[in-house]
């Protein structure tokens, strides 16, 4: 089972519409998986336990995993491409 971290400025707005992107994405491909919704001020705490971090904000990764910026997400534009990347990295 992957764990995935999701994370918006505050841990409920765009962050609920990623968590419902990425649990259909993983639904839709059979990827079990266990999802974190959180704001980014508690993302350091969930980083080390996670496998991979979906992000609203444009940040600097100093948490050593896999970290996707989400705004395709909310956008709609390029988010096919984001589709691919994150189920790439979460068949690995």
């Amino acid at each position: 089972m992957k764990t995935v971290v999701i994370t918006c400025a505050s841990g409920i707005a765009t962050s609920t519409l990623v968590v419902n992107k990425v649990k259909k994405l993983c639904d839709d491909n059979q990827i079990d998986c266990k999802i974190i919704q959180c704001s980014y001020q508690e993302l350091a705490k969930f980083a080390d336990s996670c496998d991979v971090i979906v992000s609203t904000l444009k940040m600097e990764n100093t948490f050593n995993k896999p970290m996707y910026f989400a705004v395709s997400y909310i956008t709609g534009i390029n988010e096919a491409k984001l589709n691919e990347q994150l189920l790439e990295e979460l068949r690995k």
